[in-house]
């Protein structure tokens, strides 16, 4: 699978060039519409766990925070592109950190996979869990705030599919993502199935990166 993303990588370096003159702008308000429509599926998800986490069913609530990474996973290569902060927000690693020019003042980490290893523990803790809730959905809502701060052009739509492929082999299918769930092959294909879709929109002849997105999947 790994051999099959690093060759999508390159056919997406050589789409770049294609895609820079002769992308339409309704394509790129269709992919506007599709980050758009995800954040909202995103956000309602995370709205979902609320619920359940006040019902104090637990299972449902994983069940939710499943579908919420999915969900997520679809628009990722744009919140990492345009907002690389607010992606640490939502999806940053477990691991405390410091600046090296202020080295005891810790930042802690925050989002899915903080509320991952809190949320599928033997005896999950209720008020952890609603932080990091919280947190997700702070985050969500500054994707909403910010959304007009960028565009959507082929070539930055190219670069941000291309790094979130590179993120994936990095990242995604090592298991790195989600070492408690195990879902990684799961998102895995949930970011080809965005690839996918976002190569779709373009409008461009890509069969053959589409044709090993399949086979990826």
């Amino acid at each position: 699978m790994k051999t099959k993303i690093i060759l999508l990588i390159l056919g997406l370096c050589t789409a770049m060039i294609l895609a820079s003159t002769a992308t339409k702008k309704d394509e790129l308000q269709a992919i506007n519409q599709y980050y758009t429509n995800y954040i909202d599926s995103l956000d309602q998800r995370v709205g979902l766990m609320y619920q359940s986490l006040y019902q104090n069913n637990v299972q449902e609530l994983r069940h939710h925070f499943i579908a919420a990474r999915r969900y997520y996973k679809k628009i990722e290569f744009a919140v990492g592109y345009f907002y690389p902060e607010t992606e640490l927000k939502i999806n940053g690693a477990p691991i405390v950190e410091s600046d090296a020019s202020m080295p005891n003042e810790l930042t802690f980490p925050t989002g899915f996979q903080v509320l991952e290893d809190v949320l599928f523990a033997e005896q999950p803790d209720a008020n952890d869990i609603r932080n990091e809730v919280d947190g997700l959905r702070s985050a969500i809502t500054k994707l909403r705030t910010n959304r007009e701060n960028f565009s959507f052009t082929a070539s930055n739509v190219m670069d941000a599919l291309k790094l979130n492929l590179y993120r994936l082999i990095t990242k995604g299918i090592t298991g790195f993502d989600a070492p408690v769930t195990l879902n990684s092959l799961a998102e895995a294909q949930a970011t080809l199935e965005s690839t996918s879709d976002v190569l779709a929109l373009l409008g461009h002849n890509h069969a053959p990166i589409t044709q090993l997105l399949q086979e990826g999947m």
